[in-house]
């Protein structure tokens, strides 16, 4: 096993410059994989439920299949503790800076109006700067421009067919889709840092919202990239984590697909219901759980590299 070391002395033979690097890299993940947990590492969760506001543009009963869904299963939670506010009567609602605020939209189109009004966007600038914190999926991740959170937003926004996300064609019926942690970020930490949360069909649309190819947030941190079944897209960032202010006193993330509630015939269903559970708990101070029987969490993966960074270390290697 690559854990046990041997404690017995031996002769330090220099390794060829070329393999330096490598070595080096071995080590470290080496180190990595053997490593404990560190102290405090898994935060004790809140007593109680964690309190989530679901918002929409419209009143509970005009809300489209996939909010629909998406609130359904939330109050389907017993860990969640879940109350609906329509985004015009937000300034009235008061919500309680424990609580995490959620928008799961998925109609095309620009935003609605009543998320661009001052009086909706005040209130939720007030919930961040006094600790809470913000939840946007899908379609609604735009939102982070208005709200101020952000100057670059994503470019690709709307609904793609299933075949946006074909591995090798739009001929391939494996369509999986899902995301990969960016340097090890703790939200897909229970799923080894990557995680399939559905699987398309090229009949259907789905709403995204990503930065891709050389977009990218000018103030969010990328959280997760693309994953398409065996492959990833380092081009497409779909996770994008906010810090509200400086105090880091409220924080948001803006999750651009992977979570489609009202697809019932998703046979990673339970993925998606776990990335999201764990993303509203992360919000609402969990921390999510490492894998079980794992000693260490998905953090300190390696950077990915740029085109730029790649060709520099071929003409290094040359």
């Amino acid at each position: 096993m690559l854990c046990r070391m041997s404690s017995r002395k031996y002769r330090h033979r220099p390794k060829p410059p070329r393999l330096r690097g490598v070595a080096t890299l071995l080590v470290a993940l080496t180190v990595a994989g053997c490593g404990q947990e560190t102290p405090g590492e898994t935060a004790a969760p809140p007593a109680g439920p964690v309190s989530v506001v679901f918002l929409a543009p419209a009143a509970e009963t005009g809300l489209d299949a996939e909010a629909a869904a998406a609130l359904a299963w939330l109050r389907s939670r017993n860990d969640f503790d879940t109350s609906f506010v329509q985004l015009a009567d937000l300034a009235n609602a008061s919500p309680s800076p424990a609580s995490v605020l959620w928008w799961h939209h998925a109609a095309a189109g620009p935003l609605p109006s009543a998320a661009l009004a001052e009086a909706a966007l005040e209130t939720v600038r007030a919930h961040l700067s006094t600790g809470g914190a913000l939840m946007l999926s899908l379609l609604a991740s735009p939102w982070v421009v208005p709200l101020g959170l952000e100057t670059v937003g994503p470019n690709e926004v709307g609904l793609q067919p299933g075949t946006h996300w074909a591995r090798w064609g739009p001929d391939d019926d494996r369509i999986l889709a899902g995301m990969q942690s960016y340097r090890g970020h703790p939200l897909l930490r229970p799923h080894w840092g990557t995680i399939l949360s559905t699987w398309m069909r090229p009949s259907e649309v789905y709403a995204s919202a990503a930065w891709t190819n050389d977009i990218w947030p000018a103030n969010g941190k990328v959280v997760a990239i693309g994953r398409r079944y065996i492959g990833l897209d380092p081009d497409r960032r779909t996770v994008v984590e906010y810090d509200a202010s400086a105090a880091r006193s409220g924080h948001v993330l803006a999750i651009g697909e992977g979570l489609y509630f009202a697809d019932e015939d998703n046979p990673n269903r339970a993925h998606a219901e776990s990335l999201a559970a764990d993303a509203l708990g992360y919000l609402g101070g969990h921390m999510p759980p490492a894998p079980a029987g794992s000693r260490i969490a998905t953090h300190g993966a390696p950077a990915l590299m740029s085109g730029q960074d790649r060709g520099r270390r071929r003409r290094r290697a040359s």
